[in-house]
């Protein structure tokens, strides 16, 4: 399976990377970086490791996943794992869902 990421989620990720950038500097946004991308390697091999939120959002399709301080929302279309959000936790989910 393979992994797609929204423009949403691409902006989010984005904006992640720049902040930690500014905070901790190059070093530990590509140690992000890394591991967020290894992430959504791995939930694009087991798309059913997510867990669901039901304080979020009453779909069945959309799940979750933390890393870190990051939360990561996806759905299964198909063969391929779609990346909704990339926002961090304390973000007002219901909101963005």
């Amino acid at each position: 399976m393979k992994y797609q990421l929204t423009p949403r989620a691409k902006l989010g990720l984005s904006s992640i990377i720049l902040d930690v950038e500014e905070r901790f500097g190059p070093q530990i946004a590509d140690r992000v970086l890394e591991e967020l991308l290894s992430t959504f390697e791995r939930l694009s091999n087991h798309p059913a490791s997510g867990h669901l939120r039901e304080d979020l959002t009453d779909s069945p399709e959309i799940r979750f996943q933390a890393v870190g301080p990051t939360l990561i929302a996806y759905r299964l279309r198909g063969f391929t794992v779609q990346i909704l959000f990339v926002e961090r936790g304390e973000r007002n989910w219901k909101r963005l869902l």
